[in-house]
């Protein structure tokens, strides 16, 4: 095993680790601050780790394996007790800014799953909410759509064909309460 330190003492101000790259380092790359706070493309990092990226297309960020049969490539797990009066959030993305022209659309966040051969089942987004007095699996504010990119009201759903169902409600027996053409 190796230990790496910095030169100007463990825990003191000015002891971050500051990897450079480019023209004789003329560019810093990631920042280890001396309270293990990790910056990348963030000389200031205030969590744990911090990615500031400036690209203008592709990924800031980018989690792939093309091995996994079972497990996730990616986990993040939030543990603990909220005090009553608090908020706990696991994850929280953001877009924000200013469109560059009338006709740029601009997406949040898009899930998607395309798996092919033996697989009888894919599904884009499971969402469960369990365990307190009320639980909410989705809260949204705005428009939904359901295959419907632009719905003009708050909740708009189109079939996938013209002979599909467009909604259909059901009980918890599996019973047809409701269907709506």
């Amino acid at each position: 095993s190796a230990t790496y330190k910095t030169t100007s003492g463990i825990g003191t101000t000015g002891a971050d680790h500051i990897f450079q790259v480019g023209n004789n380092g003329a560019t810093e790359a990631m920042r280890i601050l001396n309270n293990g706070n990790v910056g990348i493309g963030n000389s200031s990092p205030s969590g744990k780790l911090s990615i500031t990226g400036n690209a203008t297309t592709g990924n800031d960020l980018l989690i792939s394996n093309s091995t996994l049969t079972t497990g996730a490539a990616a986990s993040i797990a939030l543990t603990g007790t909220a005090a009553a009066s608090n908020t706990k959030t696991g994850l929280t993305i953001t877009s924000s800014g200013a469109n560059g022209t009338a006709s740029q659309t601009v997406t949040g966040q898009t899930i998607s799953v395309t798996n092919t051969g033996t697989t009888n089942t894919n599904v884009g987004l499971n969402v469960t909410a369990s365990g307190a007095t009320n639980n909410y699996a989705a809260l949204f504010t705005g428009r939904v759509g359901i295959n419907q990119s632009a719905p003009v009201s708050p909740l708009e759903v189109k079939s996938a064909g013209s002979n599909s169902d467009v909604l259909r409600l059901k009980n918890s027996s599996d019973v047809l309460n409701f269907e709506f053409y």
